[in-house]
């Protein structure tokens, strides 16, 4: 047995002093469901559109273990080289940077890379600059972005150190 919806009501149409439309009052089961169909049809639009940067190679879809294996702190870079299975040696000589040097970046024994390392590393591994930071480093420059103070929204003075006292202080 299917469910009888109610009729919908016409909406209530407000006019301008010229007696133009200016506005519709709706039921709210109206609007609601209103609300809903056109946040379907935008997920519907999100949907197509990854679908299509899937077949264009634009996007691609990350196994889950990829992700759980940075989140638990592994390296970045060593998880993207492995899962595009690089070895440490090609993944140097395809970035001009130093075998050892990735062995120290992925153990963590060199913490900060230049940018210039890390666009070299994402352009070889197919990735952003902010997918090869580890997640505490993505998650505290994120902070800082949204802080008042590196958005230049809370300004204050600056403070300087005065190798001099004020005048009409004593040192005693």
């Amino acid at each position: 047995m299917t469910e009888k919806r109610p009729e919908a009501k016409p909406p209530q149409v407000i006019r301008d002093s010229h007696g133009r439309p200016a506005f519709a009052v709706v039921p709210w089961d109206t609007w609601t469901a209103m609300q809903d169909a056109l946040e379907d049809a935008r997920d519907a639009a999100l949907l197509d559109r990854l679908r299509a940067d899937l077949a264009a190679g634009r996007e691609e879809l990350v196994p889950m273990e990829l992700a759980d294996s940075i989140a638990v702190g592994d390296s970045p870079i060593k998880v993207w080289r492995r899962h595009r299975g690089l070895t440490q040696k090609d993944l140097a000589a395809a970035t001009g940077l130093n075998q050892a040097y990735i062995s120290e970046l992925e153990s963590g024994a060199k913490p900060n890379p230049s940018i210039d390392t890390l666009r070299r590393l994402a352009r070889e591994l197919g990735v952003s600059l902010e997918d090869l930071l580890r997640p505490e480093t993505a998650a505290r420059e994120f902070a800082e972005e949204q802080s008042p103070l590196a958005s230049g929204r809370a300004a204050s003075p600056p403070v300087t150190k005065s190798k001099t006292r004020p005048k009409g202080r004593s040192s005693t």
